[in-house]
């Protein structure tokens, strides 16, 4: 904990933009996280004998899986990948292979390949509980999150679509509930039917969770911050250094670079934010996750990393307004959805098929944007005109 490496996710917000941009509170640092993570690994342990000889390395892997994790959270992995070849995870196993953390893990009698292994969900069962399936990371990472944006029941928020589908029943679940059901039984990991209330409000507060994640609030900040990182990256202004930074760090390095990139850092740092303009929502339900509908032209705005940005630049020329005043989101998939493939353990000894996801799969297509300063009519017209047409073209 007190190396420099794990010290850094004391000033990383869990979610992902930067902390001082976060307008309805910061839900928590990484290093909170990893902690609730680390606290339901020695839960599983302590309760399961059987995990702790399996997987003793459990608890630590859980504490570790996001001390790579760049500023910016997953809004930096792009530009990651894009410089260095992997994303958080990578840069994760790195760091406890090759710093002082790891050394100080190895003095201490941990096995680095074994946490490595966990963290990259390539070990069973350690693997499973830390990165696999209903992970110990998401059961506290979701729970976190939603109890600190006051999220409690389903339907609490309609988006600026008006469109949410949360099912019906309570999203209050407990992960340290959940975590004490799972047993080793035969060979696999299982979960006594005990924790099915748990596992059922986990997934109606992942749903819910993500509606907010997605939802207009947050994406005015995420939006125009994806458009500074873009420029930032294009203009070779992000060295590799940028991915050990701090969110203060990263945020007094961005405002040193390109002026579009520094006039909109700027702006989210004072809170000056930007106007939302109602998009084009496609939405379809369909039994599993999958691409039920291919609309022309659909997969390459998803498969181009810069489709955000190119957009942007032809919706500014159309309305004459500076590329830092205009920025585009696209959301495609359901990042809420998460069924179970755990079995269930009932009282009388058998193992029975874990129940279906009581939240419906939701194949969403969505398209909006961001103006800065409040938009007139006209514009609002001319950018809806502008959404409807990339969407059909």
């Amino acid at each position: 904990m007190a190396t420099p490496e794990f010290r850094r996710t004391e000033f990383i917000s869990q979610s992902s933009t930067f902390a001082q941009f976060l307008r309805a509170g910061t839900p928590c640092m990484t290093a909170e996280h990893l902690f609730g993570s680390k606290h339901l690994g020695m839960v599983a342990i302590i309760n399961e004998p059987a995990f702790r000889e399996l997987c003793p390395e459990l608890p630590v892997s859980l504490q570790l899986h996001d001390v790579g994790t760049p500023p910016g959270r997953h809004l930096a992995d792009k530009y990651m990948y894009l410089m260095l070849g992997f994303g958080h995870e990578g840069r994760t196993t790195n760091i406890i292979m090759d710093s002082p953390l790891g050394d100080e893990l190895e003095r201490q009698g941990y096995d680095r390949a074994a946490i490595c292994a966990n963290i990259q969900n390539k070990s069973y069962p350690g693997g499973y509980l830390t990165a696999g399936g209903i992970d110990l990371d998401s059961l506290d990472n979701v729970k976190r999150y939603s109890d600190s944006m006051g999220i409690f029941e389903p339907g609490w928020e309609q988006d600026f679509f008006g469109n949410r589908w949360y099912a019906s029943g309570s999203i209050e679940y407990s992960p340290e509930a959940y975590v004490r059901a799972l047993r080793w039984h035969e060979g696999k990991v299982v979960l006594h039917e005990d924790g099915i209330p748990h596992l059922l409000g986990y997934q109606r507060c992942r749903s819910a969770t993500y509606a907010y994640v997605d939802g207009e609030l947050n994406r005015g900040v995420q939006t125009p911050l994806v458009l500074a990182l873009d420029e930032a990256y294009l203009a070779d202004e992000l060295p590799p250094e940028f991915f050990d930074m701090t969110d203060y760090e990263a945020v007094q390095h961005l405002k040193r670079c390109n002026p579009v990139t520094k006039t909109i850092i700027e702006r989210l740092e004072g809170r000056d934010f930007y106007y939302p303009v109602e998009g084009v929502s496609m939405i379809t339900s369909c039994t599993l996750p999958g691409d039920p509908f291919k609309p022309e032209g659909l997969e390459s705005l998803r498969d181009n990393p810069w489709a955000t940005r190119e957009l942007a630049q032809a919706l500014s020329k159309q309305l004459g307004k500076p590329l830092e005043d205009v920025c585009i989101f696209l959301q495609y998939g359901d990042k809420g959805y998460r069924e179970s493939d755990i079995p269930i353990l009932t009282k009388d000894g058998e193992l029975v098929p874990a129940p279906p996801s009581p939240v419906e799969y939701r194949f969403t297509y969505r398209i909006g944007a961001y103006l800065y300063g409040e938009p007139t009519p006209a514009e609002c017209e001319a950018t809806q005109a502008f959404l409807s047409h990339v969407t059909l073209n």
